[in-house]
């Protein structure tokens, strides 16, 4: 997977703050490949919680809904988002 770099949308206290961890953004991917109920957890960081938010809303659309008996049906989903220091 790509890393995602952009430091500029994370405020400047978490970064020299050196605040880093894994976000564990929830999710549902409805039948037309759109994002609802977005949720995170796993990390106390206000603002590493709203970015990993930012960059699951910023892919709205470029999901493909899930199949069951050939027709798309919404399914949810956790992806964790790793946030580090270099």
């Amino acid at each position: 997977m790509d890393i995602y770099r952009h430091p500029d949308k994370i405020s400047v206290e978490s970064l020299k703050a050196r605040r880093q961890g894994i976000v564990q953004v929830i999710f549902v991917v409805n039948s037309i490949g759109e994002i609802e109920n977005l949720e995170t957890t796993g990390n106390p960081d206000e603002d590493l919680m709203l970015e990993a938010m930012r960059v699951i809303k910023s892919t709205s659309r470029l999901w493909q809904p899930a199949m069951q008996d050939g027709f798309p049906v919404d399914m949810k989903m956790r992806i964790p988002i790793k946030f580090e220091v270099l």
